[in-house]
């Protein structure tokens, strides 16, 4: 994502380290001060096994997790049945570096995980996404400057703007496809009954 790069590039000048996740030796891997070469699709497992340490090593916020979330004791059980080593057997990613990976984010002021699309678009991507959150809530990230988790798109129009253009084409007094008339045509429009957009879609289709 080279638009972004600049700021990663600013963040490595500013002392921070970067960390990326990846089983390829990507652009951006080649300039990460870590990184961590995982077995394809275990995303999920090596975030879960990262809170397991965690939870051992003392560097979750409990006093963040006991005011703010809900639901932790649970998914304390569920992390720590999965030991390091099994982790280690099933990322490809050793034990030192896991634990100098969770260090690291729990001590700094600011961390953050970001993902690109790969994560969420996984065959489970829902659960690749919710271990990365519960990591972050756990160490007492989410919510503070610069830090906590979020997703990358390719393109700035990629999630938010899509549904706006949706949107607009389906109300009829949005002015993204007017002309001269707009705003004549705007009066008359919201003078009439609201159709519903998804009947319009429907009529559509």
């Amino acid at each position: 994502m080279p638009p972004i790069m600049q700021w990663v590039y600013e963040q490595k000048n500013r002392g921070g380290v970067l960390i990326v996740v990846d089983p390829r030796r990507t652009d951006t891997a080649r300039a990460a001060a870590i990184h961590l070469q995982l077995t394809p699709g275990a995303t999920s497992r090596l975030a879960n096994g990262l809170l397991h340490l965690a939870i051992e090593e003392r560097l979750i916020d409990e006093s963040y997790i006991r005011e703010r979330t809900e639901g932790f004791d649970e998914l304390r059980r569920s992390v720590l049945a999965s030991h390091p080593a099994y982790v280690e057997r099933l990322t490809g990613i050793p034990l030192e570096q896991q634990l100098r990976v969770v260090r690291l984010l729990a001590s700094s002021e600011s961390s953050m995980a970001l993902t690109g699309r790969g994560a969420e678009q996984q065959s489970k991507g829902t659960d690749t996404v919710l271990s990365l959150i519960n990591l972050m809530l756990a160490l007492g990230k989410v919510g503070k400057p610069a830090s906590g988790y979020g997703c990358l798109t390719g393109q700035g129009n990629g999630q938010g703007g899509a549904g706006a253009r949706t949107e607009s084409r389906s109300a009829p007094w949005l002015p993204a496809h007017r002309g001269s008339r707009a705003p004549r045509r705007r009066r008359e429009d919201l003078g009439r009954p609201r159709r519903d957009p998804a009947a319009q879609r429907q009529e559509r289709l």
